[in-house]
């Protein structure tokens, strides 16, 4: 007896691994204590020849959030990892405008309160989770978010599109890296 029809599935993975240098982790003097690694299913995030990834922009941080909420302007002062200034000399945040998201990792400490909330700002926000997503995510105490964006998803960083806000209890802890292409 022949087969009446036969079908043929596949599940493609792909993964982000980054190694944050040694100053940017006290204590971690081995690459593989500063090695996170980001992997995600689906065919919408895959790169190939024709739309390979520039060289990347990461933005890493640990925030503690204060009596209101906080906002980094993605055009001036994202602290991004080797962060250089137009003449070439370390810089404390760098000017991410034109560059495009590509992943997301956030991370709430388990002695948090309360959950911390991550949105676009209230003036030119960024949709760090897409432009359906306003009220933002809120990230319970000890979880974790990691998600990698398709190219076309995203817009690049502008005047329009620049500012993330994390809100949350006086105190509460998040570390979030963004990465940027």
């Amino acid at each position: 007896m022949a087969a009446v029809s036969v079908s043929f599935s596949a599940v493609l993975r792909h993964a982000i691994t980054l190694v944050l240098p040694a100053g940017y982790s006290p204590g971690s003097e081995q690459a593989s204590q500063r090695t996170l690694i980001m992997s995600d299913y689906g065919l919408e995030s895959l790169f190939d020849a024709d739309n390979a990834p520039e060289p990347l922009s990461v933005v890493a941080d640990e925030l503690t959030i204060g009596g209101a909420a906080t906002t980094i302007d993605l055009t001036s002062d994202a602290p991004v990892i080797g962060a250089v200034d137009g003449n070439g000399d370390p810089a404390a945040s760098e000017d991410l405008t034109g560059k495009k998201l590509m992943a997301v990792i956030l991370e709430t400490p388990t002695t948090n309160t309360d959950p911390v909330t991550v949105k676009p700002g209230a003036a030119n926000g960024y949709d760090l989770f897409g432009a359906s997503i306003t009220q933002g995510i809120k990230l319970p105490k000890g979880e974790n978010l990691q998600k990698v964006c398709s190219q076309t998803q995203y817009d690049a960083v502008a005047a329009g599109d620049k500012n993330i806000t994390f809100d949350g209890t006086n105190g509460d802890v998040i570390r979030y890296i963004l990465i940027f292409e």
